[in-house]
């Protein structure tokens, strides 16, 4: 038969499978048991209750308080948390964008960079007429004021991005429970807001 051992603080640490007889002899002092496999499970008013899925890598299951508890300090957190908002600006960033007619463009740093050169190398006088230009929908030919139409809107969704980051991280410094805060769900919705 199989047997699940509860430590002293009720929740479920290993297995037994063997005779009833011979349990006792593998349970140590204030555990006690269950029949079946309850691992994953602790014990309260000697009834098996599942244990929550761990909220994060960082939560550690506390045996007392019956609940996951994330360890780090306040200041770690912040910490952690301004890094993933960094990496979901970086993603809104880079994304690409759609132009009100439709058009996809890229804008990764390089796209950003290739677009800049291009409008530059006309300021310049290094390139003239319409330039032959791949966008996320295909090749285009882009005079320079439509190109320069497209930079602003590039522009202006960059940004955004920064200007969404900036507010959600004063709103993580300032709050007094940082980790209540959904990152991903408050950069779109200021995201969705400024532009």
């Amino acid at each position: 038969m199989m047997w699940t051992i509860f430590s002293e603080h009720g929740t479920a640490n290993r297995t037994y499978q063997g005779p009833r007889d011979q349990l006792e002899q593998n349970v140590r002092a204030g555990e006690t048991w269950q029949s079946g496999n309850w691992l994953g499970h602790y014990l309260q008013n000697f009834e098996p209750h599942k244990i929550p899925d761990q909220p994060s890598d960082h939560h550690r299951w506390n045996e007392q308080a019956r609940e996951w508890q994330d360890p780090r300090s306040d200041a770690e957190k912040r910490r952690a948390m301004l890094a993933d908002l960094g990496r979901i600006r970086w993603g809104a960033e880079t994304a690409g964008i759609t132009l009100s007619g439709g058009a996809r463009v890229a804008t990764t740093r390089e796209s950003q960079a290739q677009l800049t050169s291009i409008i530059m190398a006309h300021d310049m006088g290094l390139a003239s007429g319409a330039v032959p230009f791949k966008r996320g929908d295909g090749f285009a030919d882009l005079s320079v004021t439509q190109l320069r139409t497209m930079a602003r809107a590039v522009v202006a969704h960059v940004q955004a991005c920064f200007a969404a980051e900036k507010q959600v991280a004063a709103e993580i410094e300032a709050a007094a429970n940082p980790e209540k805060i959904d990152i991903q769900a408050r950069f779109d919705a200021v995201l969705s807001d400024l532009t």
